[in-house]
């Protein structure tokens, strides 16, 4: 009976550290490219799958429904979109076989006017930005740019557009692309374009960074009460 009293009282500060439910959310899916050119590496040939990891919370999310509509017409039902670039504790990681893209790679990170200014923006705020149309999950914009040198362009607006393409406007669709750019042109050697399928999008919630923290502390305390306890154990009788 003693030793579940001390227990208790060590998980004490743990319990009061983990909260009922995490605000942030896990979003997942995957695709692949489905057509190369011929100067595309080996490591981005067809076949080669496609990532997305994103880190967010919900609400956050901001219904842009009217300004989109207002700009471009009643398109769709609902436009929700949820910044990831004003939010320190979310996260985005774009893998294309080995070449990476996090949303520190966005090209007009933390811009309010997205990336061609405030009269193409849509209202949509900040990119990168997770997309939701019509309730339904479309995907992240919007072109990112690594350290490579490496260009990605996934914007799931755009996409109801056409989609991208290999230069022959007749074979088009497709969702994403990935390229180099050609001076002072991003777009200026596609490599690679594909689909993914964010239908299939699994959510898996997730503990806020602070909550990482308290659950290290509460640990931590608990592991420094039970050793008191044991070395008081086992001292001798004076």
């Amino acid at each position: 009976m003693k030793l579940m009293h001390v227990l208790l009282a060590a998980a004490a500060p743990l319990a009061l550290a983990v909260p009922a439910q995490a605000a942030y959310v896990r979003a997942d899916f995957s695709g692949s490219i489905l057509g190369a050119n011929p100067d595309a590496p080996a490591s981005l040939a067809v076949g080669t799958p496609i990532t997305f990891d994103i880190v967010y919370d919900p609400a956050r999310s901001v219904d842009h429904t009217a300004t989109f509509t207002a700009a471009i017409g009643p398109l769709f039902s609902s436009v929700v979109t949820n910044s990831l670039a004003d939010d320190p504790n979310a996260s985005l990681t774009i893998k294309v076989g080995d070449v990476t893209f996090t949303k520190f790679d966005e090209v007009n990170y933390g811009t309010p006017g997205g990336d061609c200014g405030p009269t193409c923006d849509y209202g949509v705020g900040d990119f990168p930005s997770l997309t939701y149309l019509n309730g339904s999950l479309a995907g992240v914009g919007n072109m990112f740019v690594n350290a490579q040198g490496y260009v990605f362009d996934a914007d799931p607006i755009a996409d109801f557009f056409g989609g991208f393409d290999l230069g022959d406007q007749s074979v088009g669709g497709y969702q994403f692309f990935l390229g180099r750019g050609d001076g002072d042109n991003p777009f200026g050697d596609v490599l690679a374009v594909g689909d993914y399928d964010v239908s299939a999008a699994t959510f898996t919630a997730v503990p806020e960074p602070a909550t990482w923290s308290l659950m290290i502390v509460g640990f931590g305390g608990l592991g420094l009460v039970l050793r008191g306890r044991a070395r008081q154990a086992a001292a001798p009788a004076a």
